[in-house]
């Protein structure tokens, strides 16, 4: 492992559970936002596995953060954040389609790196 950080939890024993220098992104104007970031640190690195796991078993179709909300159970003020951090390591990546969320609004599909280099369809 490159860069190990003292004291930082690490996702599969390889990449670094906090993108935002060690630590769950939070408004940092906001008391309660910081307080929420808090009391999910000892189960951020479940919570992002949650996710790729879910992107991952849909293969090179993708999922949206609307779809991974709705499968997951997970809400969007949770999973949103998960999504970028996991982005912002390299594990999964946008598409570069979109497909229709339950509101009619378009958003983007994210697929794990490895079915990166597929492409398909729009709905």
């Amino acid at each position: 492992m490159e860069h190990v950080l003292p004291g930082q939890l690490y996702l599969f024993n390889e990449v670094p559970i906090f993108p935002y220098n060690g630590l769950p992104p939070y408004e940092k104007t906001s008391q309660t936002s910081k307080e929420a970031a808090e009391s999910i640190t000892d189960r951020l690195g479940e919570l992002q596995s949650e996710v790729l796991e879910f992107i991952r078993s849909k293969g090179d179709y993708g999922a949206t953060a609307d779809e991974c909300e709705t499968s997951l159970q997970m809400s969007g003020n949770t999973l949103r954040p998960r999504k970028r951090e996991l982005e912002l390591k390299g594990m999964i990546v946008p598409l570069g389609i979109q497909r229709k969320t339950i509101s009619g609004r378009l958003a983007e599909v994210y697929v794990t790196k490895e079915f990166k280099h597929k492409e398909i369809e729009n709905d």
